[in-house]
């Protein structure tokens, strides 16, 4: 049990390090990375195999960037981040053994019990992809900037988001305050909405506007195609969660594009999911 407080601890602790403000040729967030993964394997959170697969993604990733390389290679490159991101986000593969805290709470009376895990595998492709391979704010000035431009359209796109789930039946008005709450906000924010922002927006959005700069209405385009691929990814809750999963991915991703700050999309993420977990059922009624 030590070992593997420790391996997360030092996972969260690699995702806080991205916004360390300074620049250095060995990253901080790198250090504790690679820490989290020596944890990982002494505490059986992750396999030899595991280790293997986090470098040659962490590879692609970093190697994806050069711009001298030759457009088939750097094709080739990004088809496997896109993949190596998807199976890892996914939990398709079977040398990852995340922590189970809690199994079949119920947080609202009237819904589907959930589990709650600490994610290493979905976690991982987030953690390269913005320390690799996108710009973050560094500065005080910039976060300050930031909530100013983001505070009016994001009360507009939260709202909308919650009126229709409201109009869809699978969440009613459910005020709460779980005893799970802390660890809750911790993970969704840290493990989940940055590691879905980081791909879907900042990796897929980005590299498609850049494929349709040249074309009229690529930016419309490339929202388009991240946000019924951000909803695509949540089938598992069925056809109506796929609708609305899309439209949340239109939102984040417009957010996205105005602001051009992933900080933007990946805290709108976070508040529509505690203003979720906080008032209404949860996850949706049963």
């Amino acid at each position: 049990m030590p070992l593997t407080l420790l391996c997360y601890g030092f996972l969260f602790l690699a995702v806080a390090l991205l916004w360390l403000p300074g620049r250095s040729r060995v990253p901080p967030w790198s250090v504790a990375f690679a820490l989290a993964c020596l944890a990982g394997l002494a505490s059986g959170q992750l396999d030899g195999a595991a280790v293997l697969f986090i470098i040659a993604l962490a590879g692609a990733v970093y190697l994806s960037e050069r711009e001298e390389l030759a457009t088939w290679s750097r094709a080739a490159l990004l088809l496997g981040v896109v993949f190596g991101s998807f199976a890892l986000g996914a939990h398709r593969m079977p040398h990852f053994h995340n922590w189970l805290v809690a199994a079949d709470l119920t947080i609202s009376a009237d819904a589907l019990p959930i589990s709650l895990y600490l994610n290493f595998d979905k976690t991982v492709p987030g953690l390269l992809l913005l320390g690799f391979a996108h710009p973050r704010i560094s500065e005080r000035r910039e976060w300050v900037l930031l909530a100013k431009r983001i505070w009016p359209l994001g009360g507009y796109l939260l709202a909308l988001l919650l009126a229709l789930a409201l109009a869809s039946g699978k969440i009613r008005f459910d005020p709460k305050w779980p005893d799970c709450l802390p660890l809750w906000l911790l993970t969704n924010l840290f493990f989940v909405c940055m590691a879905e922002e980081a791909f879907f927006r900042g990796f897929l959005q980005r590299r498609a506007e850049a494929a349709l700069a040249q074309r009229r209405g690529g930016k419309l385009l490339a929202l388009a195609l991240a946000s019924l691929a951000f909803g695509a990814a949540h089938y598992g809750g069925g056809v109506g969660y796929v609708l609305i999963a899309t439209l949340a991915g239109l939102c984040y991703g417009a957010v996205y594009q105005r602001t051009k700050r992933i900080e933007a999309a990946i805290l709108l993420h976070g508040l529509v999911n505690a203003v979720h977990f906080l008032f209404f059922t949860y996850p949706v009624l049963a």
